[in-house]
């Protein structure tokens, strides 16, 4: 079976009219913030309005913020950071109405026992990278996806959400094949072949053929030998997963890291819908 990488373009039919973003009252929009050349956030969605969109974007935060999550992140692992904004319309920054806004940035969740590490920082949204409402009458996806993010240095993969019992997931990826990350920017195919049941959008698609994939632990002795990639909880993506490239543009599972393209380094954001609250271990 196969999933399916997203190559993040955005679609003008995706920006939302001013109308729309009037009609909704500002609210506390909760974010992930996540890179280290390049930085991310991504809108903690709830099926419900006003914080009813995944939204992925490029930022840019004041300096205080920027020492303050350096210094915090500088351990790595496992660690992830949140904002918690001043109110705001969501779709007003969407489409581009609003440019910046205030917050408080958080080692940890900021609804759940993180601490502060910055107060009242300027958060400088430089471009919006991905963008969609979420409606519990949209079909959900046939099969696993992931968007692609490369902030210059590191690179990551968010889970696409399509359902309310979808999961909120980003991972960190690290390339093992130097050309690798180059090729996939540049020459990602537009038409590859993907089960005949998974909505095709006009963004290019990187398939995965994970038939063989294997859990790449070798501890556990009782990993799978085979995994289903269709879009639930227990299909995403782990630590330790390998993956490789091929020349027609597919993604296959690799057993080892000598005929690997990238690797699953870190999994340090998992939530579960319809509000995106629990954890998701």
């Amino acid at each position: 079976m196969k999933f399916s990488l997203n190559g993040l373009l955005l679609s003008v039919g995706l920006l939302l009219s001013s109308a729309v973003a009037h009609a909704q009252s500002a609210a506390v929009h909760g974010m992930v913030l996540f890179g280290s050349e390049q930085l991310y956030v991504s809108h903690i969605p709830m099926y419900m309005t006003p914080h009813d969109y995944q939204a992925i974007a490029k930022v840019s935060i004041s300096e205080a913020g920027l020492e303050a999550y350096k210094k915090a992140n500088v351990a790595g692992g496992q660690t992830y950071f949140t904002l918690a904004p001043r109110p705001f319309v969501l779709p007003l920054l969407l489409n581009g109405s609003l440019k910046s806004f205030k917050a408080d940035l958080y080692r940890g969740s900021f609804e759940q026992g993180g601490r502060v590490i910055a107060s009242g920082i300027t958060v400088n949204v430089d471009t919006i990278d991905y963008q969609a409402r979420l409606s519990k009458a949209t079909a959900p996806a046939a099969s696993l996806t992931y968007l692609t993010l490369n902030d210059g240095v590191d690179s990551y993969l968010a889970h696409k959400i399509t359902a309310p019992n979808n999961f909120d997931h980003i991972v960190k990826i690290k390339w093992l094949t130097p050309a690798t990350e180059k090729e996939i920017e540049s020459e990602i195919p537009t038409n590859v072949e993907v089960p005949s049941n998974t909505e095709i959008s006009n963004d290019p698609i990187l398939a995965i053929d994970n038939s063989n994939l294997v859990e790449a632990l070798p501890e556990v002795a009782a990993a799978p030998k085979s995994f289903l990639a269709t879009d639930r909880l227990t299909n995403r993506l782990k630590v330790g997963q390998l993956f490789t490239v091929l020349e027609d543009g597919t993604i296959q599972a690799a057993k080892t890291k000598a005929e690997a393209s990238f690797e699953v380094v870190s999994d340090f954001y998992c939530t579960q819908g319809p509000d995106f609250f629990n954890p998701c271990n």
